[in-house]
């Protein structure tokens, strides 16, 4: 699934989120929140979290020059370690799970 793309940025009004010049949505209501609308009625707590989701996203699925996404160098990096750094490797492993469970609820899919 295809997200609307960042930044998400605030909107005309003080609870929302917009995407800025994106057409991804043909929302009537465009004008009114300045953008393409993300969210509104948005706590301000909240706000930064949201507006950084697609920026989190992509550090999660950021990868290397072969295609590997970022849980798979996590595991990579661990087997390298797992030898003389086993509780390291292990953390690792850890992030990588919560990096892929968080890339399959971001992306929609059901694991």
């Amino acid at each position: 699934m295809d997200n609307t793309p960042g930044p998400w940025i605030d909107g005309n009004t003080s609870d929302s989120i917009i995407a800025p010049g994106s057409s991804y949505s043909p929302d009537t209501d465009n004008d009114y929140y300045g953008g393409c609308l993300i969210a509104e009625t948005v706590a301000p707590q909240n706000k930064p979290l949201i507006k950084a989701a697609p920026e989190l996203l992509g550090a999660c699925e950021l990868g290397d020059s072969m295609g590997n996404p970022g849980p798979v160098l996590l595991n990579f990096a661990a087997d390298l370690i797992e030898t003389f750094a086993p509780s390291t490797a292990a953390e690792l492993r850890r992030k990588a799970e919560a990096e892929h469970a968080a890339i399959l609820k971001a992306r929609g899919t059901n694991a």
